[in-house]
């Protein structure tokens, strides 16, 4: 399983134009764990974070499990965590928020998907 940084530690927010937001391709991989480090309460009512979002045709859609957004977050809740496991097979967008310490966006490659 290799780890692979798709956003360098960085305090700036990814905002889809001076600074893309990072991509992942995981189409070939039965799944994939992201994570974030160094995420803390920031100055937002729910904190720094980094939403994910998932490929559908051409757009990009929040990505949920049963209705609820996945996030990446310095605390846990229901379907938020410093770091998860999503479902491979498609495409994903991590939207970062400004961040009072450097926080990077890891993903790491479970197996293959068998043919």
């Amino acid at each position: 399983m290799a780890t692979i940084t798709v956003y360098a530690a960085a305090t700036a927010a990814s905002d889809g134009s001076t600074i893309p937001h990072p991509v992942f391709n995981a189409t070939g991989l039965e799944w994939i764990i992201v994570s974030a480090d160094n995420l803390g309460a920031g100055e937002e009512v729910d904190g720094e974070e980094v939403d994910i979002y998932r490929l559908a045709g051409q757009t990009w859609v929040v990505a949920t499990g049963d209705g609820v957004a996945f996030k990446l977050t310095g605390t846990a809740g229901v379907n938020n965590a410093a770091h998860m496991r999503l479902e491979g097979g498609g495409w994903y967008q991590f939207r970062k928020d400004a961040t009072a310490g450097a926080c990077g966006i890891y993903v790491d490659e479970g197996p293959g998907i068998s043919r």
